[in-house]
């Protein structure tokens, strides 16, 4: 049987929370082009890192592009002023839904703060704690590679969350103290 996506772990791979107070500028071709490189670095690991789905909502902003007729409307999109404005009508748009909450505005609007990057996996939410360590294992090799990609680039740093990964380090610990305990008893 085939679980649903609701019942699966999901990861959420973040930009703009590194030390660049200005946040992350989505206006900055090379920013959104470091976006599109991590879908399509986590699309080439798939299997790997055990990814059912990918949420990458610049599948949905280049269509969105590529329906205005308007010499910004290529992706990655030039003049950088022209950026936030066809994001936030983007994210306005109701033929794309969901979007908004993967993107953090300044409160002015003009500019990005963080955005991030969902991924369904295919461990449920409750896999067992040997399979969840392993997982994210993978997951935080593959994104210590992805920065070094970025560093070596001139980008800040990603980083990636996720409840499951949170439950089986939370486990791991636990029973780490818990045979620690009963060691010293």
């Amino acid at each position: 049987q085939v679980r649903p996506d609701s019942e699966m772990a999901r990861v959420f791979v973040v930009f703009g929370l590194g030390d660049n107070r200005q946040g992350f500028n989505f206006a900055r071709p090379e920013s959104q082009q470091a976006v599109d490189d991590l879908c399509a670095f986590a699309a080439s690991r798939r299997a790997e890192l055990a990814i059912r789905r990918l949420d990458c909502f610049l599948d949905d902003f280049k269509a969105y592009l590529r329906e205005r007729n308007c010499s910004a409307c290529a992706f990655p999109v030039r003049p950088p002023i022209a950026a936030h404005h066809l994001l936030s009508n983007f994210l306005r748009d109701q033929r794309y839904p969901g979007h908004a909450e993967n993107i953090g505005f300044a409160h002015n609007g003009a500019s990005t703060l963080w955005l991030r990057v969902g991924f369904v996996s295919a461990l449920p939410q409750n896999a067992p704690h040997e399979n969840a360590s392993r997982w994210a294992n993978q997951w935080d090799t593959f994104i210590s590679e992805f920065n070094d990609k970025m560093s070596a680039r001139g980008g800040d740093p990603v980083f990636h969350t996720s409840e499951l990964q949170v439950r089986a380090e939370f486990e791991a610990r636990l029973l780490g103290s818990t045979f620690l305990s009963v060691g010293s008893s």
